[in-house]
């Protein structure tokens, strides 16, 4: 989360509700106006990861929402 500080990262999900399982994702929500600010530190810090666009219609409101998901850095077993 400190290379993220500049998006005041919040944490949300399993993690931070404390449900967490084997396999549970560590969810943070990001500020900012640019996904490419994001990623090009996640790239400085030599991250792997993926980005995906998730279109939401919640209460008849269509609503696109971007994912980028970081590659594991270690075994999950």
């Amino acid at each position: 989360m400190r290379i993220l500080r500049p998006f005041r990262p919040r944490l949300i999900g399993s993690v931070m509700t404390g449900h967490v399982r084997k396999g549970s994702d560590i969810d943070l929500h990001l500020f900012t106006d640019s996904v490419a600010l994001v990623t090009e530190l996640l790239e400085q810090d030599g991250l792997q990861y993926d980005v995906e666009r998730k279109q939401v219609v919640k209460h008849n409101e269509a609503r696109v929402f971007t994912h980028v998901h970081v590659h594991d850095r270690f075994d999950s077993s």
